[in-house]
């Protein structure tokens, strides 16, 4: 044997080196998941229908959808037809809210992200001033249906009165 080495019987017993304890780093962590889930607001969502039994045929038939576009040019078409200027777009609206079969229509605005916000606010005053009901806006990919405002919508965007 080499007079350097030592003897495995006598080799000294490992020492535990002092490492980090997690137990209570593991309680705090569960305490604050706990409580983020404590102060997360419940989900509300709430659909408002109104079932009525005595709903005839007619009445259930769906009302017919018509499209505005308003390309990235603020070029307007209304169910695939190119409108030139605002008096063309005032006659299509009052042809759409005076129908011939007694439903009324839903209206879908849907302008290109790129389009000029001003052609946007003259369609949609547009169709407020030939009261059509059913309008819908997409907005970020969903359609968002708008209520009749009781003030008027000027076609530079701004509400006014009555």
């Amino acid at each position: 044997m080499h007079a350097l080495s030592i003897p495995p019987e006598s080799s000294p017993t490992p020492t535990p080196t002092p490492g980090l304890c997690i137990a209570p780093l593991a309680a705090v962590l569960l305490a604050l998941i706990s409580l983020w889930m404590l102060a997360m607001p419940a989900p509300l969502h709430a659909v408002a229908l109104r079932l009525n039994a005595g709903c005839t045929e007619e009445e259930a038939l769906p009302s017919p959808v018509h499209t505005v576009r308003i390309a990235a040019d603020s070029a307007v078409f209304l169910d695939g037809q190119r409108l030139e200027g605002r008096a063309e777009i005032e006659a299509r609206l009052q042809a759409l809210a005076s129908p011939t079969d007694g439903l009324p229509p839903v209206v879908q605005v849907v302008p290109h992200p790129a389009a000029d916000y001003r052609t946007t606010v003259a369609v949609l005053a547009a169709a407020q001033r030939q009261h059509i009901a059913h309008l819908q806006v997409q907005a970020e990919g969903f359609l968002l249906p708008m209520a009749i405002c009781p003030r008027r919508i000027d076609d530079d965007g701004a509400l006014g009165g009555r």
